[in-house]
């Protein structure tokens, strides 16, 4: 049972760390996450909107934050829609996923941030049906690098678990 867990808590880290490797937030706006995050700063708001995006499983939210030019070079207009269909398949490769009590913890330098999620749940239903939830405080450190890109605060390539 055990090694069944941790392929399965693989499977949400190398979902995080995909999703958070395509990210660019352009900024964090006023509107408040879907998902139960407690955000303190700037840097933990877009942590939140990019959690929030996972759970709603909204690809069109995270294209929105993304830079994609930093991925995967320049994509041609006629082929994102397939590009976001195929990103999408990956970065969603599970039934849901809900996190709850969210805590995290921020270290900021001159240009770049360390956002660490602390405390909460994530509860992942995989799509063979199971569940899993993970104890955030128990599991390995879940971080997410940051970048200050001309004001303007960015999840960098590859941040993430």
């Amino acid at each position: 049972m055990r090694t069944s867990r941790r392929i399965n808590s693989w499977t949400l880290a190398v979902v995080l760390i995909l999703a958070s490797a395509l990210l660019m937030v352009a900024g964090c706006g006023d509107d408040q996450s879907d998902a139960d995050v407690s955000a303190a700063t700037e840097q933990e708001q877009i942590v939140a909107d990019f959690l929030a995006a996972l759970q709603d499983k909204d690809i069109d939210a995270v294209f929105e934050m993304v830079d994609m030019a930093s991925f995967v070079g320049d994509v041609p207009e006629d082929q994102m829609e397939a590009a976001k269909d195929h990103i999408a398949a990956q970065m969603f490769d599970y039934e849901s996923v809900e996190f709850s009590g969210i805590r995290m913890t921020t270290e900021v330098s001159d240009s770049t941030a360390l956002v660490t999620l602390t405390e909460g749940t994530i509860k992942v239903v995989n799509t063979d049906g199971t569940e899993e939830t993970i104890d955030i405080a128990e599991a390995d450190p879940m971080e997410f690098q940051l970048v200050d890109d001309s004001g303007e605060w960015r999840l960098a390539f590859l941040s993430g678990i």
